[in-house]
């Protein structure tokens, strides 16, 4: 059977027998019908393909590439397609002398392009790497390959029981035959893509990896990830001081554009990235004084923002590097929001900065008295507490602006200000008393007698005639009334229904308005527990001493007399 049509058939140990038995010139020659049947073949009918077959047509086609270049080109088309996990490919390639095996890894090496290769070429190239013991390739689309597939096993190494651990992978990379040339090279080159921080420090720990350029290649690729991200990375490298002062370049160039994202404000959720991986890189007083405005445009934001642009301006602060100016300004622009811990902590600032040096005592007195008319009593009497702690080392130019704030102090306040800071201007000492003599019936403020609506009385029985509203003259009306409430008109019932019961309520009125027709008996919803009456089954309660006068529940009579309620008195129809 010719090698085609074993190919066809799915048959991989066939295919492999007959490339053995064929020469070079033999299996060269089957490289050209071969390449016409995968031409003719499309991607989707490929993928259709049963599992077998492909891996059979696979093999006859670079079993029949007897040149490097040729194999090479194979390896690396896009249709090629394998089943690393086989030793069929170690067959096909030990056809072939190590001189030809070691050409074709450096073919693939010239040749490689794109990002990465998918694990069936990766496979191949390892395989013919350890058994030539021919250099490995370089390329930056291998060693992100390698770096990958990491947890790949490579060919004649038998097959893996269990996929090895995450954990693992630091110890792999170290065991593979490549790890010392490949190592060195992936912090090198930009465009290969790193293992995970925790496993390069670890690696470098063991000394496989310079320390120095892992820490410069982390922080110079944080700019481009998500700040959480780069938050677990710098976690990762556990910076020494002496790293930390020797990376100001590298940390400097991530503060401009964090600091750009940060004054876009957000909610908390997407600003506690952020503004972590700021407090996280820990940027020394003097990296943060090129960006003061910045810091200052950040206290008119959203609470966080606003919090951690202000413990910026405090370390500025205590370093010597913000001037007067400025913390006038964050005075002004703090001691007006509502947020009771920015006011805090700025009032906790303002007096640690006046107990610091005294001579800025006046611009915190004055700076101090803009919350003097904050919304919060409690703010206002604390911010009081720190004017008159610091009014001495003041002076006396600040008592008139004082004077001046403290008016917005409030009843409970004034007083105790006044003690400090004097009389309010135009004020000699006398505010708030008289020196007229007292008027003689001095003026009362009393409030007339709050009205009290008049009780309404109900009359049971007909209602008065009105001129507008006249009763009906049907002898088959009759007065109704509801409790509590104003006459409402005249309800018209059949001649043999009697008078409702006038003690039933609203609520009870609207749904329980139904007698027996066939005894003309009266009917009361009220409770038959509590007027001593007997349940009926349609919802309705007969009092019993209506019961009584109208011969009971079991009267025979045909056509009683309608009687009124004993207990409640209403009236007969009219007759």
């Amino acid at each position: 059977m010719k090698l085609l049509e074993l190919a066809e058939a799915g048959d991989v140990p066939g295919v492999l027998r007959a490339l053995g038995e064929l020469t070079t010139d033999q299996r060269a020659a089957h490289a050209p019908a071969l390449a016409a049947h995968f031409a003719a073949l499309e991607a989707e009918e490929w993928r259709t393909l049963a599992e077998e077959r492909r891996i059979a047509l696979s093999t006859a086609r670079l079993g029949c590439q007897v040149t490097p270049p040729t194999a090479a080109d194979c390896i690396l088309s896009p249709g090629f397609r394998a089943a690393f996990s086989a030793d069929w490919m170690a067959d096909v390639l030990d056809l072939y002398p190590a001189a030809w095996q070691a050409e074709v890894v450096a073919r693939i090496d010239e040749r490689a392009t794109g990002t990465v290769m998918d694990g069936d070429r990766y496979a191949i190239i390892d395989y013919l790497v350890r058994v030539t013991g021919c250099p490995a390739p370089t390329a930056s689309t291998y060693l992100n390959s390698w770096i990958r597939y990491w947890d790949h096993s490579a060919l004649r190494t038998g097959k893996r029981t269990q996929l090895p651990r995450y954990g693992d992978m630091a110890r792999i990379l170290r065991d593979h035959h490549c790890a010392a040339t490949f190592l060195p090279l992936i912090l090198e080159r930009p465009d290969v893509q790193l293992p995970p921080v925790s496993v390069l420090v670890e690696l470098a720990d063991e000394g496989l990896l310079d320390r120095a350029a892992l820490v410069h290649r982390v922080l110079t690729e944080m700019a481009d990830r998500h700040p959480a991200h780069a938050l677990q990375n710098l976690e990762a490298l556990r910076l020494t001081p002496e790293e930390h002062a020797r990376t100001s370049p590298e940390r400097v160039a991530l503060l401009e554009p964090l600091l750009i994202r940060v004054l876009q404000d957000g909610t908390r959720k997407e600003m506690t990235p952020h503004l972590a991986l700021l407090r996280a890189l820990g940027f020394l007083a003097r990296e943060q004084v090129s960006f003061l405005r910045d810091h200052v445009a950040m206290l008119d934001l959203s609470l966080p923002v606003a919090e951690y642009g202000q413990q910026v301006l405090v370390a500025l602060d205590e370093a010597g590097l913000l001037e007067d100016d400025v913390l006038a300004e964050s005075c002004e622009r703090v001691l007006a929001r509502p947020e009771k811990k920015l006011v805090r902590a700025q009032f906790s600032w303002l007096d640690r900065a006046a107990r610091r040096d005294p001579g800025r005592a006046a611009g915190v007195v004055t700076g101090v008295a803009l919350a003097f008319q904050h919304p919060d009593i409690a703010l206002r009497e604390r911010a009081l507490t720190v004017a008159a702690r610091h009014l001495r080392a003041a002076g006396e130019a600040v008592l008139p602006e004082l004077r001046v704030a403290a008016a917005f102090l409030g009843p409970g306040l004034t007083a105790r200000a006044e003690e400090l800071f004097g009389p309010p201007p135009g004020d000699d000492g006398t505010a708030g008393r008289s020196t007229e003599a007292p008027p003689a019936a001095p003026f009362a403020d009393v409030l007339p007698a709050v009205p009290v609506p008049a009780r309404r009385y109900v009359r049971w029985g007909r209602p008065p005639r009105s001129p507008r509203r006249s009763p009906p003259s049907s002898p088959t009306a009759t007065p109704w009334c509801r409790s509590n409430e104003r006459w409402t008109g005249w309800s018209v019932t059949p001649a043999s229904i009697g008078p409702s019961c006038p003690r039933r309520s609203a609520r009870s009125y609207a749904g329980s308005r139904t007698s027996s027709a066939s005894t003309g008996r009266a009917t009361c919803t009220t409770s038959p527990r509590r007027y001593g009456g007997t349940s009926r089954g349609n919802g309705t309660s007969t009092c019993a001493r209506t019961s009584a006068r109208s011969g009971g529940p079991t009267s025979s009579r045909a056509a009683p007399r309608p009687r009124r309620c004993s207990r409640h008195g209403s009236p007969r129809p009219s007759t």
